[in-house]
C-alpha cells in the first residue's frame, strides 16, 4: 500500500462515513458527500451505534490488484469527540474458518492490556441503509457452479467478504520513517514485546507481520496493529485452504516451502527479522 501526502489529502473531497458498531445492536448507514452542516454539527450527547467521521483521500491505498479486500486507510475527523482518528474500510474474510472481527480482536487486546496495541474506538460491518438487515457482502461464491463460469474446472475456493470498518484512536506513522536506527529498533522491539503478551495473555497470533503493519507512533515507540488474520493460539490449525496468511515479503522460509504448514509463533518472530533487515537495506542512510 501507498500512503498519501498531507497535501493531497488537503485538495481530496471531503466524505462523512458512519460506522456501525457491532457493541451495539443497531444498523449502520452507507457513506455520503459531506454537506456543509455536517461540518458544523455538534456531536449527540449521548453515544450513538452510528458513529459518524469525515474523511478525505485515503491516507492508505488499495494494493493495485483483483485479489484481495480492497483496505483503505483514512486519517478521519471524529465528529462525536472531536478529535483525528484513524478509519480502515475493508472487507474482512466471512466464511467461517478465520476467527473474529478485527475489532473484536482489538477489544481483547485491550481488555488485557496488551502494550503497543492501537485502542479500538468502534467497528462494525457496512449496511446499505439504515433499513438493511444484512451488510454489504460479496456473492462470487455463489454462482461457481453456473454454466457460464469459464476455465477447463470450476474453481471452488473463492472466499466470501463482507464490508467491515474499524476505527482507531492512534494513529502513527510508516515505519519506513524512521528517523534513526535507534528509532527503527525501538519500534521493532516495541511491536515484538506487543506480539509475545499477546501471545501470553491474549492467546492471539498476529500471522502477519510485514513492515506496513508495524507503526511509529508520536513518542517514537512502537505500535503493533493489523489483527485481521490474527487466531486464537488454540484454533490455529491448518485450513485446508490454498491460500496462506502473512505477507509474501515477509513470510517464513517454512511457510513459503511448505504450503499447508501449522503458522506458529517462531513463523511471526521471523518475519520480524525479515522487516528489519528489509529497512536496513532500503531505507536505512
Amino acid at each position: 500500500m501507498r500512503a498519501a501526502g498531507f497535501e493531497d489529502l488537503a485538495r481530496a473531497p471531503w466524505y462523512t462515513y458512519t460506522v456501525h458498531d457491532d457493541a451495539i445492536a443497531e444498523t449502520s448507514q452507507p457513506t455520503a458527500p459531506l454537506s456543509s452542516s455536517a461540518l458544523s454539527s455538534s456531536p449527540s450527547p449521548t453515544r450513538s451505534p452510528l458513529q459518524r467521521f469525515i474523511a478525505g483521500r485515503p491516507s492508505v491505498y488499495p494494493r493495485h490488484s483483483f485479489a484481495g479486500r480492497s483496505t483503505s486507510g483514512f486519517i478521519a475527523w471524529d465528529l462525536r469527540d472531536k478529535k483525528l482518528v484513524y478509519l480502515k474500510d475493508t472487507w474482512r474474510k466471512s466464511d467461517g474458518d478465520m476467527t473474529a472481527k478485527e475489532g473484536d480482536n482489538y477489544t481483547r487486546l485491550n481488555e488485557r492490556n496488551i502494550p503497543h496495541v492501537p485502542t479500538r474506538r468502534c467497528a462494525g460491518d457496512v449496511y446499505d441503509d439504515s433499513h438493511s438487515t444484512s451488510p454489504q457482502q460479496t456473492r462470487t461464491q455463489e454462482f461457481l457452479d453456473a454454466e457460464w463460469v469459464c476455465g477447463g474446472r470450476k474453481v471452488k475456493d473463492v472466499a466470501h467478504y463482507t464490508h467491515y470498518r474499524l476505527v482507531l484512536n492512534e494513529i502513527g506513522r510508516p515505519l519506513s520513517s524512521f528517523r534513526s536506527l535507534k528509532e527503527l529498533v525501538q519500534s521493532l522491539s516495541d511491536a515484538v514485546d506487543a506480539h509475545e503478551r499477546a501471545l501470553k495473555d491474549a492467546s492471539l497470533m498476529h500471522r502477519d507481520i510485514s513492515a506496513g503493519n508495524v507503526l511509529i507512533d508520536d513518542r517514537g515507540r512502537g505500535l503493533l496493529i493489523d489483527w485481521d488474520l490474527s487466531c486464537d493460539e488454540r484454533c490455529n490449525v491448518p485450513s485446508g485452504r490454498r491460500w496462506r496468511t502473512g505477507t509474501w515479503h515477509f513470510m517464513s522460509i517454512a511457510n513459503l516451502t511448505r504450503p499447508g504448514q501449522t503458522h506458529i509463533a517462531r513463523d511471526d518472530l521471523e518475519s520480524f527479522l525479515w522487516v528489519f533487515l528489509y529497512m536496513l537495506l532500503r531505507h536505512a542512510p
